[in-house]
């Protein structure tokens, strides 16, 4: 099924012109496919409660039923889809992107002509109505399946750990038994607890917080195979307040409570 010049929008927005005096736009649930690529440095996006920093490249997909809204200042080239009832490629495409790209500057450089030239066919004079279809769709496939590639590029290339990522990394290996919260790890490694949340969970493929809760869950599994304290004793060892949080951690990583799993290893025993 082709998209029609009413279900395609291609343009620009620019916070500065479209919102003015407004710091971020409201919430709203989200109607259409959203796909919007950000040509300079600015504020936040929020999408399901995600934070995403605004920067030149970040190439951000939002999906029909996503809850979402920006802080501003933001700028970018967006393509708007009205789902359509039948299934089609771009759809699937669509479904099958992150949330959030960052891209390199080479490769914003691809994407950018395509989304002036869809732009420029959707406000084009007509020139015929089958052909003015099989232009925008041919444009607009080829925008997603760009989109696509360049996904494909970034998952098989070599990841690389920032700074501040490495620093994080490292301070919760060496402190994990602090009682921290992300705000407290964030200052301690001086960055906001957003954008640490957000850049770390990229590059290191989990949050925070729950490496902090893995590197507790390995010392735990040390101290309970020696059997010389007691299972209270462990939990604030590693950095729990209580058993009974303790309790419940251990027993969403290992299907069993820590009591339990001392028994099973002393009864192998």
């Amino acid at each position: 099924m082709l998209w029609s010049r009413e279900q395609v929008r291609c343009g620009i927005f620019d916070s500065a012109i479209q919102r003015k005096n407004k710091t971020k736009s409201p919430q709203r649930k989200v109607s259409s496919y959203e796909l919007e690529l950000f040509l300079e440095v600015g504020g936040e996006s929020h999408v399901n409660g995600e934070v995403f920093p605004i920067r030149r490249g970040m190439l951000l997909c939002a999906r029909p039923g996503d809850i979402r809204y920006s802080e501003f200042p933001a700028r970018c080239r967006f393509l708007r889809l009205t789902p359509q009832e039948e299934d089609d490629p771009c759809q699937r495409l669509l479904r099958s992107l992150p949330t959030c790209l960052y891209l390199s500057d080479d490769k914003i450089r691809t994407l950018i002509p395509l989304f002036t030239k869809l732009g420029a066919a959707l406000t084009a004079p007509g020139d015929g109505e089958d052909l003015d279809l099989l232009r925008t769709n041919s444009l607009l496939f080829e925008i997603l399946c760009r989109v696509k590639g360049l996904l494909e590029e970034e998952k098989s290339a070599p990841l690389a750990i920032s700074t501040a990522v490495r620093d994080a990394y490292e301070y919760i290996n060496e402190h994990f038994e602090l009682d921290c919260t992300l705000e407290e790890l964030a200052d301690a490694v001086h960055l906001t607890p957003n954008y640490l949340h957000t850049v770390f969970t990229r590059q290191v493929g989990k949050t925070p917080l729950a490496l902090r809760d893995e590197r507790r869950m390995q010392q735990a599994l040390l101290l309970l195979s020696q059997g010389e304290k007691s299972i209270v004793q462990i939990a604030l060892d590693i950095g729990f307040c209580s058993q009974s949080h303790f309790n419940r951690v251990f027993k969403k990583h290992f299907g069993m409570t820590p009591s339990r799993y001392r028994k099973e290893i002393f009864f192998e025993y």
